[in-house]
C-alpha cells in the first residue's frame, strides 16, 4: 500500500498502522505489520 514510506521509519510509528498495530506485543505486532502491508 504505501510503498514510498521513509525505511528509517518503523512500521509501528507510522500513522493508522501504527494505532492499529502498536498495541500489539512484537511478534504479533510483526503479524499485523505484514497482514497491513498486504
Amino acid at each position: 500500500m504505501e510503498a514510498d514510506v521513509d525505511p528509517r521509519v518503523k512500521p509501528w510509528e507510522d500513522g493508522a498502522r501504527g494505532e492499529l498495530c502498536g498495541k500489539y506485543s512484537d511478534v504479533r505486532r510483526e503479524l499485523c505489520e505484514r497482514a497491513a502491508a498486504e
